[in-house]
C-alpha cells in the first residue's frame, strides 16, 4: 500500500538550484533535491554511495550528483524527509556552507540560537526549515542519538552539519 502523499509544502521554491557545480540550500531543497519528494523522483538524478537501516521505515543514503557535492538524504515511507549537508560545498545564497564560522550565522538578522546536547543550533528566518549545527551528524554514524556531541570552543566553533528539513511555519 502507497503511503499518503506529503501535505501541500508553505515554501514556494523560486531561488537558483545550482550556483556553478555546487547545489544551493535552501528551504526544504538542497540544489534539485526537495524536502517531501517520492523517493524514485530524489533518486533518479543522484548517485546512492551507500545505504543505512534505521528504526521504523527510515533509510539514510549518503548521496553524489548534486554538482560536485555529496548530501545525506532521510527517507521515510518512500518520503524525502531531510536533506543533511556535511561538507563544504553545498551552500545558502549567502555562501554559508559546512565550515562557515558560528559567529557569522548568528550573526544574521533574526537568528535563533538553540542547542542539540552539547551543539549549538541557529536558525534564520528567511531560511525555514534549514538548522545551522555545530555537530557532526549521528544519522550514519552509528552514535546513539541521545548521545551528547564534543562541546566546542564558542571563538572556533564552526557550522558542521547543515540540516534541510520541511518547513512548518515562517
Amino acid at each position: 500500500m502507497r503511503p499518503t502523499p506529503p501535505p501541500t509544502s508553505l515554501v514556494v521554491d523560486t531561488g537558483p538550484a545550482m550556483q556553478g557545480t555546487h547545489g544551493v540550500i535552501r528551504p526544504e531543497a538542497v540544489g534539485p533535491l526537495h524536502v517531501g519528494a517520492w523517493r524514485r523522483a530524489a533518486m533518479s538524478f543522484v548517485y546512492a554511495m551507500t545505504a543505512f537501516s534505521a528504526p521504523g521505515e527510515t533509510e539514510i543514503i549518503p548521496v553524489h550528483g548534486v554538482g560536485n557535492d555529496t548530501v545525506t538524504v532521510v527517507i521515510v515511507n518512500d518520503t524525502v524527509t531531510q536533506i543533511q549537508v556535511m561538507r563544504p560545498g553545498a551552500h545558502t545564497l549567502e555562501g554559508i556552507q559546512v565550515g562557515t564560522p558560528l559567529a557569522t550565522v548568528r550573526a544574521m538578522p533574526g537568528a535563533k540560537i538553540g542547542h542539540d546536547g552539547a551543539a549549538t543550533t541557529v536558525t534564520i528566518p528567511h531560511e525555514c526549515g534549514v538548522v545551522f549545527s555545530t555537530a557532526d551528524s549521528s544519522a550514519h554514524s552509528g552514535v546513539p542519538a541521545g548521545k551528547a556531541p564534543l562541546p566546542f570552543s564558542a571563538d572556533s566553533a564552526v557550522i558542521r552539519t547543515i540540516i534541510v528539513g520541511k518547513c512548518t511555519g515562517a
